[in-house]
C-alpha cells in the first residue's frame, strides 16, 4: 500500500513534492489574485465617479454654458433655414409643375365645357371632372410612347387639339405616324403575362361581355404595376386605386372612344401574338417555298434592348437571314456562295447551312473579337452579313418576294437546285427557332442593319 502511494506521488527536481503545502500554496495564490481582481474593480468604479463629477463641474461652467446656448441657437437657425429651403423647393415644383400642365389643363377644361353642353346627362351622371379627362390625356399620350422614360406631359400641344380632341395621326407618334398602342404597349403586358389564366380565351370559349371585363381588368392592373415600379412616375393625373382607374376608362369610352378601344384592343394583339408559333403556314408547290408568318409586324420596345420588329422583319427577308432558317444547300452551291455557309465538314461533304450569327471556332475567320478569342469579330459579321444581302438581292440565292401586313408576312422564295427544303412540319414546328427569334424582345435587334446601298430587288412569283 505504501509502494502504492509512492508510486502515485508528484516528483519534481528536487525529489518528491508536499501535496499538502502545494495545497495550502495553491489556495494562498488563488485569494491574493481574487483580492487584487476587487481592488481593481473599486479603483475603477472610484475613477469613473470621480470623472463624472468633474464632466458635471465642466458642463456647470458658466461658459460652457453660454457655449451650448449658443450652439442650440445656431441648430434651430439651421432648421428654419433648412425649412424655408423646403418650402421654396416645393413651391418652385409647385410652380414649374403649374406651368408644365398649364396647356394641358386648357385642352382639359376645353373638352370638359364642351362634352357639358353637348351631353350634360351623362356628364352629371359620371359627374365628371377636370382630374378625370387629366388622367385620360395622360393614359393616351403614355400609350403613344415607345419609351416609358420619355414621357412628358409638356408635349401635350402635339397630341391634343385646343377643344381636347386627340390628334391620331402626325410626326408624334413613332408608328407610321398614327397611334399605335398595340406596337408600344405589348412591352408592358410582358408584366402580368403569368398573372391571368387564359385557358377560357384561349380556347374561344369567353363571351364578348367576359372579353371586355378581361381587357379591362388587364389594364387596371398593368397601370397599378407601372405605378409600383415607378415607371409612371412622371405622370401626374393617371390614378392607382382600382375604383378610380375603372371610373376612368368608363369616363374615357364616352371622350376618346375609338383611342380607349385600341388600348384596350392592345392586349389582345398581345395574346394572339403570343400564338405566333402555333400559327406558321408552309407551302411548297414546284420549288417555290410559301411562307406565312401570323405575327404583329409593327412592334417597337426600348423595356430591355431597343427592338424593334418591323426592322428585324426587313432585315430577315431583304437581308437574306431567312434562308439559314429553312434548310440546307448540297456540295453543287457555288463556290462564290461558300463564304456565307457554315464551314466544310474535314472529309469534305455534308450539308451546310446560311450562317446568321457571329461565327466561332471558324477557319476562314481573319479578324477575332477582343472579349472572345475564338469568335470574329464585329465587324468582319458586319461585312459578310452586307455582302450577303447584296447577293441575295441580286437573285444569286433565287427568286423571292415579300408582303408585309400589319398582321402578318408573307414570304414567297423560288429556291435554287443546290438548296434542300427543311421538312415542312420540321418549318411549321419553329425547330429552327425562326419565329422564336423574331418575337424575343429580350435581346433587342440582334443582327446588323441592312448596307445603307442596298438595292432591294422582288420578283413576280
Amino acid at each position: 500500500m505504501e509502494e502504492d502511494k509512492k508510486e502515485n506521488s508528484e516528483i519534481d527536481l528536487f525529489g518528491e513534492v508536499d501535496e499538502a503545502l502545494k495545497a495550502s500554496v495553491q489556495k494562498s495564490q488563488g485569494e491574493e489574485k481574487k483580492k487584487q481582481k476587487e481592488d481593481i474593480k473599486k479603483k475603477y468604479k472610484e475613477n469613473q465617479i470621480k470623472q463624472k463629477e468633474y464632466a458635471k463641474k465642466i458642463y456647470d461652467l458658466p461658459a460652457n454654458k453660454e457655449i451650448r446656448l449658443n450652439r442650440a441657437k445656431q441648430a434651430q437657425k439651421q432648421i428654419e433655414i433648412t425649412k424655408k429651403n423646403v418650402r421654396s423647393e416645393k413651391n418652385a415644383q409647385a410652380k414649374e409643375l403649374r406651368e408644365r400642365t398649364k396647356k394641358l389643363k386648357e385642352k382639359a377644361l376645353a373638352l370638359l365645357e364642351g362634352y357639358k353642353s353637348s351631353h350634360y346627362s351623362k356628364f352629371k351622371k359620371h359627374n365628371i371632372a377636370i382630374e378625370d379627362i387629366l388622367g385620360i390625356m395622360e393614359l393616351l399620350m403614355f400609350a403613344s410612347k415607345e419609351d416609358m422614360y420619355a414621357f412628358d406631359i409638356t408635349e401635350a400641344k402635339y397630341f391634343f387639339d385646343d377643344l381636347g380632341g386627340f390628334i391620331s395621326k402626325g410626326d408624334h407618334h413613332v408608328i407610321n405616324k398614327k397611334f399605335s398602342p398595340s406596337a408600344l404597349m405589348y412591352q408592358y403586358f410582358l408584366y402580368i403575362e403569368n398573372e391571368e389564366n387564359l385557358d377560357k380565351y384561349y380556347s374561344r370559349k369567353m363571351n364578348a361581355t367576359e372579353i371586355a371585363e378581361l381587357q379591362e381588368k388587364v389594364l387596371y392592373e398593368l397601370i397599378r404595376e407601372l405605378h409600383q415600379q415607378e415607371y409612371l412616375i412622371e405622370t401626374q393625373f393617371i390614378p392607382k386605386q382600382k375604383e378610380k382607374i375603372l371610373r376612368m376608362l368608363t369616363i374615357a369610352k364616352e371622350l376618346y372612344p375609338s383611342e380607349i378601344k385600341k388600348i384596350l384592343n392592345a392586349y389582345l394583339d398581345y395574346l394572339w401574338d403570343q400564338e405566333a408559333l402555333t400559327r406558321i403556314k408552309v407551302i411548297d408547290k414546284n420549288n417555290i417555298l410559301t411562307l406565312k408568318l401570323n405575327i404583329l409586324t409593327d412592334l417597337v420596345s426600348n423595356e430591355l434592348n431597343y427592338y424593334n420588329r418591323a426592322e428585324i422583319i426587313d432585315n430577315f427577308m431583304h437581308g437574306g437571314l431567312i434562308i439559314g432558317f429553312l434548310g440546307t444547300f448540297n456540295s453543287k452551291t457555288p463556290k462564290i456562295l461558300d463564304e456565307f455557309l457554315t464551314e466544310k465538314q474535314d472529309f469534305g461533304f455534308g450539308s451546310r447551312r446560311i450562317t446568321v450569327r457571329m461565327r466561332w471556332d471558324d477557319k476562314r475567320t481573319i479578324k477575332f473579337g477582343r472579349r472572345y478569342s475564338n469568335r470574329e469579330s464585329a465587324n468582319e459579321y458586319q461585312e459578310r452579313h452586307y455582302r450577303l444581302a447584296h447577293a441575295w438581292n441580286n437573285g444569286e440565292f433565287g427568286e423571292f418576294n415579300v408582303s408585309i401586313e400589319k398582321y402578318c408576312v408573307i414570304f414567297k422564295w423560288k429556291y435554287p437546285k443546290f438548296f434542300k427544303l427543311d421538312a415542312i412540319d420540321s418549318i411549321k414546328k419553329d425547330e429552327s427557332f425562326l419565329v422564336s427569334d423574331l418575337l424575343d424582345l429580350s435581346e433587342g435587334n440582334r443582327y446588323h442593319e441592312l448596307p445603307g446601298d442596298l438595292k432591294i430587288k422582288e420578283y413576280e412569283l
